[in-house]
């Protein structure tokens, strides 16, 4: 199950760090509770500036394991190493991974390439030696940001960390309820696409 950001797609709203999580803790609620999946069996995956939600949400609830790709130690950080301190400092702190790593207790898995000029590999050496919880770090030597073979930098590697954990995958279906699926009644910003760099100046600017 993807998650969108409020603000973008269908979902009306404007795009904001406290809603964000909400947002996460929400549906991770919703599977649990109301469609009666076991957490356990609930895998969190967050890529990039979506590491900020996945780690909160398995900082504060208990899901089956967490994959991150790409992630950062914290959003301030991120931009430090972009571009700088002065310009960091005009940002507030948001998602501060390397604080909510701590407090994770189930399976972890970190993805991360050595090419990667925005969030440097780095970030996930330093959110590694934070984590408490059995975890294992992937690191790819032709893997950029946004290039990366799907097969070989991800799912392969998820795969073996999985079994290495004797996690099995068991074919089976899930039952939601009737009004998951029906159609939104108004579709009047599913073309309404901004780039991604209006999303993380609404989350993370200080007004």
């Amino acid at each position: 199950m993807s998650v969108e950001y409020p603000g973008y797609g269908v979902y009306k709203g404007d795009p904001d760090a406290k809603k964000i999580l909400e947002d996460a803790e929400i549906v991770y609620d919703f599977l649990t509770n109301e469609v009666g999946i076991n957490p356990e069996n609930i895998i969190i995956f967050g890529r990039s500036i979506g590491s900020g939600p996945a780690t909160h949400l398995a900082a504060n609830r208990r899901p089956g394991a967490l994959i991150l790709m790409s992630p950062y130690t914290s959003i301030k950080a991120a931009v430090k190493n972009i571009a700088g301190n002065w310009v960091s400092s005009l940002f507030a702190e948001r998602f501060c991974n390397i604080d909510e790593m701590e407090k994770v207790e189930c399976p972890c898995f970190l993805i991360h390439g050595k090419k990667d000029r925005i969030i440097p590999w780095e970030h996930s050496q330093d959110l590694f030696g934070k984590c408490k919880a059995p975890i294992a770090f992937n690191l790819s030597e032709t893997m950029s940001h946004n290039t990366f073979k799907l097969i070989t930098d991800v799912i392969n590697p998820i795969k073996k960390f999985f079994k290495q954990l004797g996690f099995r995958i068991n074919k089976g279906s899930i039952t939601f309820p009737d009004y998951v699926s029906r159609r939104p009644q108004s579709l009047e910003n599913s073309q309404n696409f901004e780039i991604a760099s209006t999303i993380v100046d609404s989350i993370i600017l200080e007004s």
